[in-house]
């Protein structure tokens, strides 16, 4: 079975304060190469309503399933010619709603609040909605 690798970085995210960091320390392996792409993607992306509930969690409500508290349950889908990441947790009259719950299509909220984040090709952006949580914890700790 082919061993599969991460997309390579897009330049639409790397920053010049991401270029000299990695210009400083390098990158030792893919985890380091990794975790500084979702730093970096989150970075260029915080005017992004989602994006500032990663970054600012506790400021938000969570909603509990299995006994987790959920706060975006990230999903990516295309739109014509775009590829982009989107929640289908989102604050809803005041309230932290899950949309498919609801009846209302995640993908089409997203686009009319602009709470989305777009990427060049589909491999980015299942990557990004695959793994965004997993490095941006480590960050939080």
């Amino acid at each position: 079975m082919p061993q599969w690798s991460p997309p390579a970085y897009s330049n639409k995210y790397m920053t010049n304060a991401l270029k000299s960091i990695m210009s400083i320390y390098g990158q030792r392996n893919t985890h380091d190469k990794e975790m500084a792409r979702v730093f970096n993607i989150i970075e260029e992306n915080k005017n992004v309503p989602f994006v500032d509930r990663i970054r600012n969690k506790d400021k938000y409500p969570s909603l509990k399933e299995k006994g987790y508290d959920v706060t975006h349950k990230m999903a990516w889908g295309q739109i014509g010619n775009r590829y982009i990441v989107f929640p289908t947790v989102e604050i809803v009259d005041d309230k932290l709603v899950d949309l498919d719950k609801l009846g209302i299509n995640p993908a089409e909220y997203a686009l009319i609040n602009k709470n989305y984040i777009e990427f060049d090709n589909p491999d980015d952006a299942d990557w990004f909605s695959k793994n965004y949580k997993k490095y941006w914890k480590i960050r939080r700790k």
